[in-house]
């Protein structure tokens, strides 16, 4: 269904009837729930990912040289692996308590790192209040005394110049990601 959804996407653009990035906005994921797993970060996969946000891109991801990462890939990061390496023994295959809030995707910026070669694509979540305390209620849930990346910008990666989610520009404290060097898109 959804390579569909980008095709068509792609069709709307070659006949100049696709919408804006700046048009596809404050869209919500529907109420299934979300996906929270460990895999070296905390992650949470929406039910809904953003691929009608994502297609609407593809003429800026084409002038760009960028491309979109697979469906399959889309996740909000919720705690880098920094924070979490002194308890990956404690939480490699544990269960997640589900993450039931919404997921609003709201602005859509770039981001660009030249000294590391990087260029990124994502769209912000609004409900940055409610993933942070959500981050908190099971961390402490889980007995894991780790706090919540304060300057972490919840958000979902969109593409990216190879389309392999590990070539994003990533966020951590001694390098954050942060709106002011980005371009609203």
């Amino acid at each position: 269904m959804n390579h569909k959804i980008l095709k068509l996407s792609k069709i709307l653009f070659s006949l100049n009837l696709r919408k804006e990035a700046s048009e596809v906005s404050e869209l919500t994921a529907e109420s299934a729930p979300s996906r929270v797993e460990f895999s070296g970060i905390l992650k949470l996969s929406p039910s809904s990912p953003p691929t009608d946000i994502q297609g609407s891109l593809s003429g800026y991801f084409e002038e760009r040289g960028l491309k979109p990462l697979p469906v399959e890939k889309l996740h909000i990061t919720l705690l880098n692996q920094a924070v979490l390496k002194p308890f990956a023994k404690d939480l490699k295959g544990k269960p997640f308590p589900e993450y039931d809030g919404s997921i609003t995707y709201g602005d859509i910026y770039s981001i660009i790192r030249e000294d590391e070669g990087k260029e990124s694509v994502f769209v912000v979540i609004e409900e940055q209040g409610e993933l942070s305390d959500y981050i908190s209620r099971t961390l402490k849930e889980m007995g894991i005394t780790a706090e919540p990346e304060p300057t972490r910008i919840y958000h979902i990666t969109l593409g990216n110049k190879t389309g392999n989610p590990h070539d994003s520009v990533g966020h951590s404290e001694a390098k954050p990601m942060r709106l002011e060097d980005c371009k609203k898109i």
